[in-house]
């Protein structure tokens, strides 16, 4: 939560994307400028979620906590995107329209308004990390170092060409081998 925190600027505006309620919740709490912060939600009835709207659209909310529904927000001066957690499935929407990841948006609506964007979390999601060491995202991604372990990205499709039609890749069956003797 420091990590989201340190990454807010004053006089912008700052999107924080949680998977949970209760997570938005936790950040609000942590916050010291309470008065310029709302929390966007689902829970938010029309005439709350209107008022939350006009606030953000004016400029007089400047560090805006959500989940899905906050990516939808008319903003004024969106600089900052912070994505919390976000390996958790929470992110995507499935069961209800429109079916999107807050990952996703968040980058879409970084491009329109110019804004950066931060994905924090204990580890990456395979697109996140693929993309990210493709150089398709800017940046790096960062784990506790105590964790950081080798990666690597296998092509199921290159591995039925080379006659192994098994669920796993030749190289993980090597690591399991070596590991378990």
């Amino acid at each position: 939560k420091k990590e989201i925190i340190d990454n807010i600027v004053s006089d912008a505006q700052t999107l924080i994307l949680v998977p949970e309620i209760n997570d938005a919740q936790k950040i609000f709490a942590n916050l010291e400028r309470k008065k310029d912060a709302i929390i966007i939600t689902g829970s938010l009835g029309a005439k709350n979620l209107w008022e939350a709207m006009i606030a953000v659209r004016q400029g007089e909310k400047k560090i805006i906590i959500g989940t899905h529904r906050a990516v939808f927000l008319p903003f004024y001066n969106l600089t900052n995107i912070i994505i919390d957690d976000e390996g958790s499935f929470s992110h995507k929407s499935w069961d209800m329209a429109p079916r999107l990841h807050n990952r996703d948006a968040a980058l879409i609506l970084a491009k329109y308004y110019g804004a950066k964007t931060f994905i924090l979390g204990h580890s990456p999601t395979a697109e996140t990390y693929f993309f990210t060491k493709e150089k398709i995202y800017n940046g790096d991604i960062k784990q506790i170092p105590d964790l950081i372990r080798e990666h690597e990205i296998v092509k199921m499709s290159d591995e039925k060409k080379s006659g192994n039609y098994s669920a796993i890749s030749e190289t993980l069956a090597k690591n399991i081998k070596d590991t378990t003797g």
